[in-house]
C-alpha cells in the first residue's frame, strides 16, 4: 500500500503562513501601533478631546496650556492648511504658522496632534435642491413635522462615508432661531441616506416656547480617527447669544451612529 505524499500540502501551508506573517507585519502591525498611539483634537474654540488607552476624554479648559506651541495638522472645513501651532491665552485659541506668524483661524477649524494617523475629509456642504425634496419631506413627516416649507438650514454633503465605493448623502436640517416665521415645533435633524436606508446621527425636536434653550446644528468636521475607513462625524450646535457651542463626535457601528464623545 502506497503512502500519501503530504509534502505538497505542507509546502502550501508554509507559504500561507509566510504570507500571513507578511500581511501582519506590513498592515496589521502598523494598524495595531496606530491604534495604541495618543491623539488629541482641538475642535474650533469649543473643545479639546484626547484619546489614549482606548478611551476618549474631554480636556479641562484649565489644562489647555499643555498644548501650546505643539505642532499639529491644521484643517479648515476639512481642507489641510499646514502644520501649524496653536496657543491658548485669554480664553481663546490663536493660530501661528511654521514661521510663528499669527494667522486668522476659520470658525470651524480642526487641529490634529499626537502620533496617531488620522484622515480628514472635506466638509463643505451645499444647499439641497429639488431632487432632495422627497427625502426631506419623508424625514420631516416621520418626525411629525408638517411645516415643510419653512426652514433655516437645509444642507447636504455627497461623499463616501464608509469606504464602500458608493456615495452617501449627509443632510443637515434645522428651523432653529427663525426670523420671519413661527413654527409649532423647532428641530435639528442630521442623518445619512445610504441607498434606501436613513441613518440618524442627531435628532432634537422641541416646542417653539423652549427654542432658546436649544441650539442650531451644523456639520463641523468628518474624519477617520481609527483608520477603519469608516468616517467619524463631528456635529456642532450653536446656542443662542453667547451660550457657546456643543460639539459631538459620532462613529458608525452596526449601521448606526453612536456617540463617541461630547463637550456637553
Amino acid at each position: 500500500m502506497k503512502r500519501k505524499n503530504n509534502k505538497p500540502y505542507f509546502f502550501v501551508l508554509v507559504l500561507l503562513g509566510i504570507f500571513l506573517l507578511i500581511v501582519f507585519f506590513t498592515v496589521g502591525l502598523d494598524s495595531l501601533k496606530n491604534k495604541n498611539k495618543k491623539l488629541y483634537l482641538i475642535v474650533d474654540q469649543s473643545a479639546v478631546w484626547e484619546y489614549g488607552k482606548t478611551k476618549w476624554r474631554n480636556v479641562d479648559r484649565q489644562n489647555y496650556l499643555e498644548y501650546n506651541w505643539k505642532k499639529c495638522q491644521y484643517y479648515e472645513d476639512g481642507t489641510f492648511v499646514n502644520q501649524n501651532y496653536l496657543v491658548y491665552t485669554n480664553n481663546k485659541w490663536y493660530v501661528f504658522d511654521t514661521n510663528k506668524d499669527a494667522i486668522m483661524p476659520n470658525s470651524k477649524f480642526l487641529a490634529v496632534g499626537g502620533g496617531k494617523k488620522v484622515s480628514v475629509k472635506k466638509s463643505n456642504m451645499i444647499d439641497t435642491d429639488q431632487s432632495d425634496q422627497l427625502i426631506i419631506e419623508q424625514v420631516l413627516r416621520e418626525n411629525s413635522i408638517s411645516d415643510f416649507d419653512h426652514f433655516v438650514t437645509r444642507n447636504k454633503l455627497v461623499t463616501d462615508l464608509d469606504n464602500d465605493h458608493e456615495n452617501e448623502t449627509l443632510y443637515v436640517l434645522s428651523n432653529m432661531f427663525p426670523s420671519d416665521f413661527s413654527p409649532n415645533k423647532v428641530y435639528n435633524l442630521v442623518f445619512v441616506k445610504d441607498k434606501d436606508s436613513i441613518i440618524y446621527i442627531y435628532k432634537d425636536i422641541d416646542s417653539l416656547d423652549n427654542m432658546y434653550n436649544n441650539c442650531k446644528v451644523y456639520l463641523n468636521n468628518i474624519l477617520d480617527v481609527d483608520q477603519d475607513s469608516k468616517y467619524e462625524i463631528i456635529i456642532g450646535c450653536g446656542y443662542y447669544s453667547t451660550n457657546g457651542v456643543m460639539n459631538r463626535m459620532y462613529t458608525l457601528k452596526n449601521k448606526e451612529y453612536k456617540l463617541l464623545i461630547s463637550n456637553r
